[in-house]
């Protein structure tokens, strides 16, 4: 079940009996009214800490402005994705990944809830590489999930998921503080 996008649009009444409504693989997101507020909850009901959640967020933020649907260069790629994975325009490597996993589901790859939980199993080892530059920097991804620093959060999402050519890590820090300030304390219903 699309939890993320069924509230986003409004179509999915949240639940009432405390279950969630996909078997509870993931967390019950309540009445979701914008993107951020749907990663927020994802993440922070899959255990990860407001810290680890908004280093995430900020690095989302400078990657697609946290929009699923974006493709990097005015629609020219190579990067797609709320993460902007690669290759779209290839259609291979960790986009392929991702974008099969959507598809194993029934969906699109611009669907917000199958990135969420691609991203979520990459950093558990879906990805090898991700996992052992998150074993080498903070202990592995447990470790990650445990962050309890802003900055340090979003530095080593950047640094071990996202790897970008151009890092404007202060930018992404920025953003990070903002969803922590704007989002810690809630469960996304804002």
């Amino acid at each position: 079940k699309d939890v993320v996008n069924d509230y986003l649009n409004g179509s999915t009444p949240a639940p009432t009996d405390g279950t969630t409504p996909n078997n509870g693989t993931n967390p019950d997101i309540g009445d979701i009214t914008d993107t951020a507020q749907a990663v927020w909850t994802f993440f922070t009901g899959k255990g990860y800490t407001p810290e680890a959640t908004a280093g995430i967020m900020g690095n989302m933020e400078a990657e697609s402005g946290v929009d699923p649907t974006r493709i990097q260069n005015k629609g020219k790629g190579p990067a797609a994705g709320i993460c902007q994975w690669e290759s779209w325009r290839n259609k291979s490597m960790r986009w392929k990944g991702m974008a099969d996993y959507a598809a194993s589901k029934g969906k699109d790859w611009q669907d917000l809830q199958s990135q969420l939980e691609w991203l979520d199993m990459e950093l558990q080892g879906k990805d090898p590489s991700t996992l052992s530059y998150l074993k080498k920097r903070v202990g592995g991804f447990e470790a990650f999930k445990s962050l309890t620093s802003v900055d340090k959060a979003t530095t080593e999402f950047m640094k071990c998921f996202e790897r970008p050519g151009v890092e404007h890590l202060d930018r992404r820090l920025k953003s990070a503080r903002d969803f922590y300030s704007r989002l810690n304390g809630t469960s996304g219903n804002i």
